[in-house]
């Protein structure tokens, strides 16, 4: 499985007029309708839930800029966060903390 981290937030904007900023957590492949799709997982900054993912289809305008896309299909969305778990399961931990989580889970452990 293909898949990139990052470091970078996005502001959703919403069609009722309000916004949230969401951590880009990862971008990722999977297979809906024998077709390769791009899904990235976002998890908005303002949540007091660390667990809140949203899910969306990536694709890209004629300039490369992405383009977030609502997965409409319930089977899509099962598809997309299948695949996602798969990769959390099969990423190493440390891959996705900053430097400054793993000094502190150290620091933990130690006391």
């Amino acid at each position: 499985m293909n898949y990139e981290d990052f470091e970078d937030t996005i502001t959703m904007e919403y069609e009722d007029g309000t916004s949230e900023e969401c951590e880009i957590l990862a971008k990722f492949l999977g297979y809906f309708n024998g077709e390769e799709r791009e899904y990235v997982a976002l998890n908005p900054l303002d949540s007091d839930d660390e667990e809140t993912i949203y899910l969306y289809r990536a694709e890209y305008d004629e300039d490369e800029n992405l383009i977030l896309v609502n997965i409409e299909s319930d089977e899509e969305l099962e598809i997309a966060a299948d695949a996602f778990e798969e990769l959390i399961d099969e990423t190493d931990l440390e891959a996705m903390l900053t430097a400054d989580e793993i000094e502190e889970m150290k620091e933990l452990e130690e006391q």
